[in-house]
């Protein structure tokens, strides 16, 4: 038997104030770069370079509630509250994909509407896990290799079958979408401008991806091909930006 643990999401719209800056800039980095064993290490030391830096952290809007379906949200492995995105009235979108469903709330946390829903049919979802609100108010939301188009009302509109498996993404006015991919076959990662069909149209920016680590294993001295990521591997982010 499956075992579904939820828990209540809690977010802030969180406003950053800076309480003490540096009284004195350091004159540059004095850190060290060495060769160990043939491998580069860089030393930090351990005073920063301006200084102490501290945040007064302020609590703006929390929601949830214990008693109500709708302010509850999946906490399991993968599964959780992906992201949160505001629309030009200030109404609140949390993806949900734990639960196959975008809640939507207004500016004080008040719920208002379910969008979605755990199916293979149209608005519905499979694998959600990205969405953008674009200038109408129209939510895309990726959800594998397609993206599912609602109005602002919440009303599904059309699906968008992708010609290659994007990422994080976003519209532009004449909507068409710039897009993040990840091609299996090559080692390099790219931001694409596709139509409003899902094909490519252009490669807007590639860069490289972290370099594989190659391992010989097997009886035959087969090479097994992996990648480890962690805390300082590049994770490219882009925003569109009108005229």
């Amino acid at each position: 038997m499956k075992v579904k643990t939820r828990s209540i999401l809690t977010f802030f719209l969180i406003f950053f104030f800076i309480s003490a800056a540096c009284e004195k800039r350091k004159a540059g980095w004095s850190g060290t770069i060495e060769l160990e064993y043939g491998v580069k290490l860089v030393k930090n030391p351990k005073e920063p370079v301006y200084g102490e830096i501290l945040f007064d952290l302020e609590e703006d809007l929390s929601i949830g509630n214990e008693d109500d379906e709708n302010y509850i949200f999946y906490l399991k492995d993968y599964y959780r509250a992906k992201n949160v995105a505001l629309d030009s009235k200030e109404n609140i979108y949390v993806l949900d994909n734990g639960s196959f469903r975008i809640q939507k709330f207004d500016g004080k946390g008040h719920y208002l509407q379910t969008i979605g829903r755990k199916g293979q049919g149209p608005g519905e979802f499979t694998l959600p896990t990205y969405f953008y609100i674009d200038d109408q108010d129209n939510l895309y939301i990726l959800d594998g290799r397609k993206i599912q188009v609602f109005d602002s009302n919440g009303e599904f509109r059309k699906s968008i079958l992708l010609e290659v498996s994007i990422q994080n993404f976003s519209v532009t006015s004449e909507g068409h979408i710039l897009a993040r991919i990840n091609p299996s076959m090559e080692r390099k990662k790219a931001i694409v401008r596709m139509d409003k069909e899902g094909k490519i149209l252009s490669y807007v920016a590639e860069f490289s991806d972290v370099k594989p680590a190659i391992r010989t294993g097997g009886t035959k001295g087969s090479h097994i091909l992996f990648t480890t990521f962690h805390d300082y591997s590049p994770r490219p982010c882009f925003s569109s930006v009108n005229g």
